[in-house]
């Protein structure tokens, strides 16, 4: 297989960026450009598995999310409340 040479110019932030996560996934930096810039966004199986997983987290946590959210709604009401009342009676409001 012939080759050809690409030069990309980058900062050195970007450079090092780049090959640390080159490096975490056991590839040179030229293999993990060459990967990115042909990559059509498809996943593995793994990181479908993977993603769907944290889907399915991401929509478990949603309903005690609101709950909660209800929840301190409620509470910031009834302390408004109780703070009005508080200082109506002593002639503040």
């Amino acid at each position: 297989m012939q080759t050809e040479r690409i030069t990309i110019l980058a900062s050195p932030a970007a450079k090092r960026e780049m090959a640390a996560r080159a490096n975490s996934q056991g590839l040179s930096l030229g293999e993990y450009v060459r990967r990115r810039a042909l990559d059509d966004e498809e996943l593995s199986p793994e990181q479908e598995a993977e993603l769907e997983a944290l889907v399915a987290e991401v929509n478990a946590a949603i309903p005690r999310m609101q709950a909660s959210f209800d929840r301190i709604s409620e509470t910031v009401a009834r302390l408004r409340a109780e703070n009005d009342a508080f200082f109506r009676e002593k002639g503040i409001k």
